[in-house]
């Protein structure tokens, strides 16, 4: 606990006034959702190209809360209601998601209300009446996505942008938490992590000015195979993360086919490590998880590494294995990496239990 002594009266143009009375103020500790990384009391911007898996994080993210003995990524989670509107997954593939996060999380017992394309916007205040009597109790809203639910107001207009953010800074409370989801514009340099986040939300200004922590999320494996592994990167305005440069995740997946398709069973994101800022380490930890297929991943790290390092720090035709001694690395095969799984924190015993709810998700039986 910090305490400060704050407070001088104010000398020169008006000597008898002072802004800031003499007074001893304690700065609370703060307060977490996911611990070291989201906090309570925030609106949260998670953004990203469309496909780049920010929808299935904060789906698991949502079972997690909602589930009575679950934390996210081992992290300890607050547990609580939830409240999810989405208004850019059809009905039948939100279920089938949280449906297979809830199998993988081991609990099948959760509070959560999801609506998924209601027609919900700001602007003809459809989502607020829908929202507000939803709110009490909830330590958790998510709205998936702000491009959709903002239709009708331009998001590079600050007047539109404060209609939305002072709804939602009310409904943002000490006791719950904001998760905002927004894609991305097209021409968003999502693959150079290192880019400023005014410069991923291109031309939003009044987006960012109003988020108070944001996480943007990269799929390395994007137009190439299904989702696996997830670059998540942090930044809190507000208060210090425990996790502020780049974070790996791995999707780990159970398919079911059935009529040739292939629907999730059951779906889980695991920790696999928190990556250095810099461009050559956040790109050893991907090579090593692709292993040998990586000859398209090679030429954009080839890229990268020229922009950061010089054109002749790098020459052109580097294969595979060059680049890998180059990088210091060891190639041990598909799938390995060199960071290990991290120990489960301890429970945090200041964690809210909440009394125990039958799932409201349909029970498929594959």
């Amino acid at each position: 606990m910090v305490t400060l002594t704050s407070g001088k009266e104010l000398q020169g143009f008006y000597p008898k006034t002072s802004f800031l009375e003499t007074k001893h103020t304690t700065i609370q500790p703060t307060k977490w959702l996911v611990k070291g990384l989201i906090p309570m009391g925030h609106i949260v911007l998670v953004s990203s190209k469309p496909g780049h898996g920010k929808s299935f994080l904060c789906e698991n993210i949502a079972i997690d809360v909602a589930s009575e003995d679950s934390d996210f990524m081992g992290l300890p989670t607050r547990h609580g209601k939830v409240v999810l509107i989405d208004e850019d997954t059809p009905k039948d593939n939100l279920i089938t998601r949280l449906a297979a996060f809830e199998r993988a999380s081991g609990n099948p017992l959760h509070d959560i209300d999801y609506y998924s394309k209601e027609g919900l916007r700001f602007k003809d205040k459809s989502l607020q009446k829908l929202l507000d009597p939803l709110l009490d109790g909830a330590v958790l809203i998510i709205l998936d996505t702000l491009t959709l639910l903002t239709s009708g107001f331009n998001v590079k207009e600050m007047a539109d942008m404060a209609i939305v953010f002072d709804y939602l800074k009310k409904i943002a409370r000490p006791d719950n938490c904001v998760l905002l989801l927004y894609h991305a514009p097209k021409d968003s340099n999502v693959s150079d992590l290192t880019v400023d986040f005014e410069d991923l939300i291109l031309g939003s200004q009044g987006i960012n000015a109003n988020c108070d922590t944001q996480l943007f999320t990269y799929n390395p494996d994007f137009n190439r195979t299904r989702l696996k592994t997830l670059v998540l990167r942090p930044r809190g305005k507000k208060s210090a993360l425990k996790y502020s440069g780049l974070i790996e995740l791995r999707l780990e997946e159970e398919v079911v086919t059935i009529e040739d398709e292939d629907i999730p069973k059951k779906l889980r994101f695991h920790f696999v490590g928190e990556v250095n800022n810099s461009l050559t380490e956040n790109h050893k930890t991907l090579l090593a998880e692709f292993g040998s297929n990586t000859s398209w991943y090679v030429n954009e790290i080839i890229t990268n590494l020229k922009g950061l390092l010089g054109v002749n720090a790098i020459r052109e035709g580097l294969n595979e294995l060059e680049l890998m001694g180059r990088l210091d690395l060891k190639k041990e095969g598909h799938g390995k990496h060199k960071y290990s799984l991290p120990r489960t924190p301890k429970k945090n015993s200041n964690l809210a239990l909440k009394p125990k709810h039958k799932s409201v998700l349909p029970q498929t039986e594959f």
